[in-house]
């Protein structure tokens, strides 16, 4: 007797879409416009589509925040559409902030330096050494600034990570859009792990 897995999985795939409704298309629409928008902004002649498409990622992010504490749990979305819309997000914010970072051209790669060892000589009659330090060159590398599109992406993943990048800013507006990156990450978190993570398993269809 062999056990069929087709209907096994037709089962479950009918059992996962069953409580899908509008909002899960909404929810779904949302997600792909968003990530639409960031990767948009890429382009050279649409750069200017990273701050609205961060300001829509945000405004959407707070709103299922909002949905969720007022407990219009019908609202959220279901299963299949929660682990399609989270990564979606995630990559568009990624997107988003990259472009900002590489439009404004204030972040710049850490300086890095070199020390070349000392001249040392060993005395014939008592065997000491001797370091002479006039003789050391210490060579500093030029900052660099963000090259193109896949650095600044790097810098961007880095940056909602809490990871330490090779790029730092190097004025105000750079030190802003790093702090409001990671105030996005903190709000992703608050969406994507309590709230939709949660959804998958613990959220009763209402």
């Amino acid at each position: 007797m062999t056990y069929d897995y087709t209907k096994t999985f037709r089962y479950a795939w009918d059992e996962t879409t069953l409580g899908m409704d509008r909002w899960d298309a909404i929810h779904l629409i949302l997600s792909v416009l968003l990530l639409a928008l960031a990767g948009g902004s890429r382009l050279p002649n649409l750069n200017w589509l990273g701050l609205p498409a961060v300001i829509g990622i945000d405004l959407y992010l707070f709103g299922l925040l909002l949905v969720a504490a007022c407990r219009c749990y019908w609202m959220l979305p279901e299963r299949l559409t929660a682990l399609f819309i989270v990564p979606c997000t995630f990559l568009a914010l990624v997107l988003a902030f990259g472009t900002l970072f590489l439009k404004c051209d204030c972040f710049e790669k850490r300086s890095e330096f070199s020390i070349e060892p000392a001249v040392v000589t060993v005395s014939e009659k008592r065997g000491d050494l001797r370091i002479e330090p006039k003789t050391a060159v210490i060579t500093v590398s030029p900052p660099k600034m963000l090259p193109d599109g896949t650095q600044a992406t790097y810098v961007s993943l880095a940056v909602i990570t809490t990871a330490a990048p090779d790029y730092a800013p190097t004025n105000r507006q750079g030190d802003r859009e790093v702090a409001e990156e990671t105030v996005s990450g903190l709000l992703f978190l608050l969406v994507a792990f309590p709230i939709l993570a949660a959804r998958l398993a613990l959220f009763k269809k209402e």
